[in-house]
């Protein structure tokens, strides 16, 4: 027997460039459709790290805390919690569940105004089984 990788007799499918770009705008208006629906939802979404750090932020949720969404991602979450220990607590109770969890918390806009949220996210676990985020969303429950 030959080490040599056996070939098949059947040729690969021929693509052809319009293909392609039927796909690549399929893919494009997907995309889009997205963007669109993550940045105009009644709701602030957010994705964070362990620590803390702010990784993905829909503009309801800068316009909540009084932030732009670029500012937000140099933010720590735990800068936006009126109690630091609710940030504390809301940790550990996420690291615990097995799904998804809704906290009442008070958060603190940029301009320093304390208003009440629910928070309502879920720990998503890498293969190690180890927290890799958070991802969760905001409901402003007091309304100026």
């Amino acid at each position: 027997m030959s080490d040599e990788p056996t070939r098949s007799s059947t040729p690969p499918p021929e693509v052809h460039a319009d293909e392609v770009l039927i796909l690549v705008e399929r893919l494009a208006d997907e995309l889009n459709y997205y963007k669109t629906l993550f940045d105009q939802l009644p709701i602030g979404v957010y994705r964070t790290t362990v620590d803390g750090m702010i990784l993905k932020a829909n503009e309801t949720l800068a316009r909540i805390l009084g932030y732009t969404v670029d500012e937000l991602k140099f933010v720590p979450a735990t800068r936006l919690f009126a109690d630091p220990a609710d940030r504390e607590d809301q940790l550990v109770r996420w690291k615990d569940a097995a799904g998804v969890v809704s906290d009442e918390i008070t958060m603190v806009t940029k301009d320093g105004r304390e208003i009440r949220v629910r928070d309502v996210g879920r720990a998503i676990l890498g293969d190690d089984g180890e927290i890799v985020y958070f991802d969760g969303v905001i409901e402003q429950l007091d309304r100026d």
